[in-house]
């Protein structure tokens, strides 16, 4: 099979979020694509059961990386992207819900805007979710349709699903490993835009992202996030933003001790 994208599928253990990850991006993915998993050293015996077991489909073919150790993310990162050879790379992490089309639309709008280096879905990582109790993302994405081949600039793509071209994967290069879990995605949207390239976000595609829920439990999370972010100030001689402001939207999941803080 000819592939038209290389799908690097970053992963550690959970297997309650590898496996509907998997299943969706077997499902939802239409386009000619290679799935490579990276399993960053995963103890679990029900992840390492689903690695052995899983298979593609007529459209994609997948690929197990099993690596000995959980190394950096940029480290086991680079292993997949070593491993890419079709003219797309999307780098996906292992708690993602993809929806229909999501594919199609990304390399859709980046082939249409060359002037775009990285590309993003849509997603509640940019704080859109259903509004109406109920409704599933699926239902959103559909909503989205109208948006199609529509895309918004962003100052940096983040890493939990990004495409970009080979052509400026090429040129850019393999992620920084001198970070270890965070910034890693910033740094690299730089070095994209270093090359007069920007990062975006596409309006029609829809991807769900739980968000740090492989080290949401880790007891030096923040103190990895404040290294990460350390580091990238340091790399790149910019000020750090300041907030001026949270957007508070009444939604259930922010608690009202964490409401009454911020107000």
């Amino acid at each position: 099979m000819t592939h038209m994208c290389d799908l690097v599928l970053l992963t550690w253990n959970r297997p309650d979020l590898l496996v509907p990850c998997v299943q969706r991006l077997l499902q939802h993915t239409t386009v000619p694509s290679r799935l490579i998993i990276v399993d960053n050293g995963s103890t679990d015996p029900q992840a390492l059961a689903f690695l052995e077991g899983v298979r593609g489909t007529s459209l994609i073919d997948v690929e197990v990386v099993r690596k000995t150790q959980n190394e950096a993310f940029a480290k086991s990162i680079n292993e997949g992207l070593r491993r890419t050879s079709a003219p797309w790379i999307g780098l996906l992490n292992n708690d993602i819900l993809v929806t229909a089309g999501w594919l199609e639309e990304l390399i859709r709008v980046a082939h249409a805007n060359p002037m775009i280096g990285a590309l993003n879905p849509m997603s509640n990582e940019f704080n859109l979710l259903p509004t109406r109790a109920g409704d599933t993302i699926d239902e959103l994405a559909e909503t989205l349709r109208s948006r199609q081949g529509r895309w918004i600039e962003n100052w940096f793509c983040v890493g939990f699903c990004l495409l970009m071209a080979r052509t400026v994967c090429s040129r850019v290069g393999l992620f920084d490993e001198d970070y270890h879990f965070y910034a890693e995605d910033k740094d690299y949207s730089f070095r994209i835009r270093q090359l007069g390239r920007c990062c975006g976000i596409a309006e029609g595609a829809y991807v769900y992202h739980y968000g740090s829920a492989t080290l949401k439990h880790d007891p030096h999370r923040w103190k990895l996030l404040a290294d990460g972010e350390a580091r990238f100030y340091r790399k790149w001689p910019i000020e750090r933003p300041r907030r001026i402001a949270y957007l508070l939207n009444g939604r259930l999941e922010t608690s009202h001790a964490v409401r009454e803080r911020i107000r």
